[in-house]
């Protein structure tokens, strides 16, 4: 139905005499347009499109943060914008770790 993109990214170590992936960053540009306010948990945010109804970002694994960032996909040039940001600290035992994401529309 269009309300939910929900994502995995399965974290795997490139080198040979290392099984154990490296710590990981994910992040997640917004457009300037987009407005963030905190989510019902310290997991999520609530993105709040200027049109249309707002969206929830939650993080299954990892730490949530809001950063600064740059916009540069208009004919303006560069723009100030935020980003969210999904840190993940990988567990010695976990051999295959996985970070687990979900943006889901909220409202009509």
């Amino acid at each position: 139905g269009g309300g939910l993109l929900a994502g995995e990214d399965r974290l795997i170590s490139e080198r040979d005499d290392d099984r154990r992936p490296a710590d990981a960053t994910l992040r997640f540009h917004l457009h300037p347009f987009v407005k963030v306010a905190r989510g019902e948990t310290a997991a999520s945010l609530l993105l709040l499109p200027p049109n249309g109804p707002p969206w929830a970002f939650t993080a299954e694994d990892g730490t949530l943060a809001l950063e600064e960032s740059v916009f540069h996909g208009g004919p303006d040039g560069w723009r100030p914008t935020l980003q969210l940001v999904l840190r993940h600290e990988t567990s010695p035992l976990d051999r295959s770790p996985r970070v687990r994401w979900r943006f889901e529309r909220r409202g009509g």
